[in-house]
């Protein structure tokens, strides 16, 4: 795997915790996606960042989703 790959996940990763601590959860989500799929396509699924992009998806989860209702799809819907 090039370097440019992982460094590359990384930042849009970055964006999206830039995003989230703004309040800013679909942008941040967005970016959190981007990152995955490059990530799917360029890394092993036992890749550290995997876990990583995966619990940043929760937090939005967490912190955007109301009760009833939800413009992010779930992390399980995001993980297929």
């Amino acid at each position: 795997m090039p370097v440019e790959h992982h460094d590359k996940i990384r930042c849009l990763d970055n964006i999206g915790l830039v995003y989230y601590q703004m309040g800013n959860y679909q942008q941040a989500y967005e970016y959190f996606q981007k990152a995955l799929m490059m990530a799917e396509k360029t890394l092993p699924q036992n890749h550290v960042l995997f876990n990583n992009l995966h619990d940043h998806i929760k937090l939005v989860n967490n912190d955007y989703l109301d009760v009833e209702t939800s413009v992010v799809p779930s992390v399980s819907q995001a993980i297929i």
